[in-house]
């Protein structure tokens, strides 16, 4: 689940042209974590 959280984070930065990967990624886990 984290994986396909990370690549929908990527394709939205990629869209948006804009943000930090490094949070936005490195959140992942702890989110999915807690959610799921």
């Amino acid at each position: 689940m984290a994986v396909k959280v990370r690549k929908h984070v990527l394709t939205m930065l990629h869209e948006a042209r804009s943000g930090h990967t490094g949070g936005s990624l490195s959140a992942v886990d702890a989110i999915v974590a807690l959610y799921f």
